[in-house]
């Protein structure tokens, strides 16, 4: 029986057909980062970050399911207003030490 933690890898990513304004969408940005280091208080996320060069970031994150992992970055202000997407992949540790992650 695998005991491993279920972690997620959860890609966020602008929406280029977002029509949110200018300083509506500052507004929101307040509200994501607030959201997302609430996540980090939580220990939902482990690990995550801007990527270098382009646009959005990458969460590792650790759910139930991959549903209620969905549901829960779903309620990122700027997820819900429709200003970020966000796409949510099971994630199996097949190398190296997962206990690094916590």
């Amino acid at each position: 029986m695998d005991s491993q933690p279920n972690y997620y890898l959860v890609r966020i990513q602008p929406n280029p057909n977002s029509s949110i304004e200018q300083s509506e969408r500052q507004k929101l940005g307040k509200g994501h980062h607030q959201f997302i280091d609430s996540l980090v208080e939580d220990g939902v996320i482990v690990i995550g970050g801007p990527i270098e060069g382009k646009a959005g970031g990458m969460i590792i994150a650790r759910g139930t399911n991959l549903d209620s992992v969905k549901e829960t970055f779903d309620k990122d202000p700027m997820v819900a207003a429709g200003g970020l997407s966000i796409e949510v992949n099971a994630w199996r540790i097949k190398h190296g030490d997962p206990s690094i992650l916590g």
